[in-house]
């Protein structure tokens, strides 16, 4: 299983720290987060909006990076300095 980790704004949005799924193949990050999203009943914007962050496998990436089954994602709202 490929965990989902959440964070900040979009752990609250959701009421989860984590979501799990199963793939059955390669796939883009995108496509998870859409997976994902259905099975959970959640709108995709909140996985897949615009001005989010993700990293795999704690490395910074884009949506149309590849995951596969045993990686770990995390989404990430924008952040603010100061």
């Amino acid at each position: 299983m490929a965990i989902i980790r959440l964070f900040a704004s979009i752990r609250e949005k959701i009421g989860m720290e984590q979501l799990e799924i199963r793939l059955t193949a390669p796939c883009t990050l995108r496509l998870a987060l859409l997976q994902a999203s259905e099975a959970q009943g959640i709108d995709p914007a909140v996985l897949t909006g615009a001005s989010l962050l993700y990293a795999v496998n704690q490395r910074m990436t884009d949506l149309d990076s590849t995951v596969e089954e045993k990686d770990e994602i995390a989404v990430l709202p924008p952040m603010s300095g100061g």
